[in-house]
């Protein structure tokens, strides 16, 4: 099985909270999704985890690679 995990942008309503998010010594990676996609790794499936805000990849980008992998199902962090 194909899974996508996502860990969505905070709102661009907050460009000032959202730039502040992601300076390195502040940011961390979703470890909940980390400890997922071990798990189902583990247990034989293609796992792919998207984290667009820390390298400003555009949604666009990141919808384009997801259809692109076509997943059997997608996990979204909130």
């Amino acid at each position: 099985m194909k899974i996508v995990l996502i860990n969505p942008p905070p709102p661009a309503l907050f460009p000032i909270a959202r730039a502040a998010l992601y300076l390195k010594e502040d940011y961390n990676f979703p470890l909940g999704l980390g400890y997922i996609a071990a798990y189902t790794r583990r247990a034989g499936h293609t796992v792919k985890i998207f984290d667009p805000g820390p390298g400003g990849m555009p949604l666009e980008v990141m919808w384009k690679q997801i259809g692109e992998f076509r997943p059997d199902v997608a996990g979204i962090t909130s």
